[in-house]
């Protein structure tokens, strides 16, 4: 019998579902029964699922892949081309291997992230899944991303325009005695006067990469993959955007908003300490500390929704993969306001597309669950 709760602190957007039988669910209840519960709820935690890493991987590309955001990136920056011949997974693959195996001329910072990258790649048979771990292998390097201390609070892909919008995080072992904790802006921007929320709606935040600010004391290397991954060159983005299930919140991530467009740093400053008081008081918060090493799947928007991590990471293993929704929802996904950054993320999209060859399709497309290779 399936039964969901509340979480607690999370008010209406986070759930607890338990017994549910992920590893033998039909696609389409995935998608129309908990990819609703889920777009609706922000934060949904499906406790002891004992769901396989192949199955993981093939729901999360059920609710849709996401943007390909690395790959775009390399092309577009060293002017590279993918094998049309070749499935998309397969291509974006290949890239890899030519980027890793140094076929071109990279940066120092890219090799490294390059290497990197493909070194914390989880184990699965589609998508691109990275492992988020403290392990080590025998010569003592990091087998995931994340691998060191508590992570504060923060958002994937924070100064990207064409944001990653969620995330799926599954248990693998050694996970007790740690937390992935979560704060969801939603009920707090709508507590607000209606005064103050025209306020913010108007607010740009200017974003740029902080060295050590959301892992403090974190080594180089992989703080060249957060950099890439949160905000590899300074970006505006407006503060207020909607969910992909249409729920208003803040776009706020403390460890690449700088300040606000048009602000003096001093108000600035004075309404960033006001934001990170009050969005994460305990009031507002959740932390899922573990209580089975293996099993729980955490779903939660990236969006408006903050998490954060606590406690013992030196063997933890999680698998992560970000998702777009787009197989969820009959439109793209725009979380924009302001007609100019509609635009620009439309031609960014567009631009994705003319580059990769991944066309964003959306409402349930038929899924291809290419294998890896």
């Amino acid at each position: 019998m399936v039964t969901i709760t509340k979480i607690p602190g999370l008010g209406d957007y986070g759930v607890f579902v338990d017994g549910a039988d992920l590893e033998n669910i039909s696609i389409e209840e995935w998608q129309t029964v908990y990819g609703k519960l889920h777009l609706d709820t922000l934060v949904t935690i499906f406790r002891g699922t004992n769901l396989s890493p192949d199955r993981w991987s093939e729901l999360m590309l059920a609710f849709g892949r996401s943007n390909s955001l690395s790959p775009y990136t390399f092309l577009k920056k060293y002017n590279l081309t993918l094998d049309s011949k070749l499935p998309i997974q397969h291509a974006f693959n290949k890239m890899w291997e030519d980027l890793k195996a140094g076929v071109y001329p990279l940066t120092p910072e890219d090799q490294s992230f390059v290497t990197e990258s493909d070194y914390t790649r989880a184990p699965v048979s589609v998508g691109q899944a990275q492992r988020v771990s403290g392990q080590r292998d025998e010569q003592g390097r990091r087998l995931g991303i994340f691998a060191e201390g508590e992570l504060l609070w923060h958002s994937n892909e924070s100064g990207h325009l064409s944001f990653t919008p969620g995330v799926g995080l599954l248990a693998i072992d050694h996970v007790v005695g740690s937390s992935t904790g979560f704060s969801t802006t939603a009920r707090w921007y709508q507590d607000q006067s209606e005064a103050f929320r025209s306020e913010l709606n108007e607010l740009i935040c200017q974003h740029e990469f902080q060295p050590g600010k959301i892992n403090p004391g974190l080594n180089l290397v992989q703080d060249h993959m957060f950099k890439h991954n949160f905000c590899p060159t300074p970006n505006q983005l407006p503060l207020v955007i909607d969910s992909p299930g249409g729920i208003a919140g803040l776009h706020f991530s403390p460890n690449t908003v700088m300040g606000f467009v048009g602000m003096a740093q001093e108000e600035s400053d004075a309404l960033l300490a006001r934001l990170k008081s009050e969005l994460f008081d305990e009031s507002n918060v959740y932390d899922h500390w573990y209580k089975t090493q293996h099993g729980d799947l955490l779903l939660f928007d990236n969006s408006i929704t903050q998490h954060r991590r606590l406690g013992d990471v030196k063997n933890r293993l999680l698998y992560r993969m970000g998702t777009s929704y787009r197989n969820l929802t009959d439109h793209q996904y725009q979380p924009y306001r302001q007609s100019e950054f509609q635009h620009r993320l439309q031609e960014e999209l567009a631009d994705i597309t003319k580059v990769t060859g991944q066309v964003f399709k959306s409402f349930k497309n038929p899924i291809e669950f290419t294998k890896n290779t």
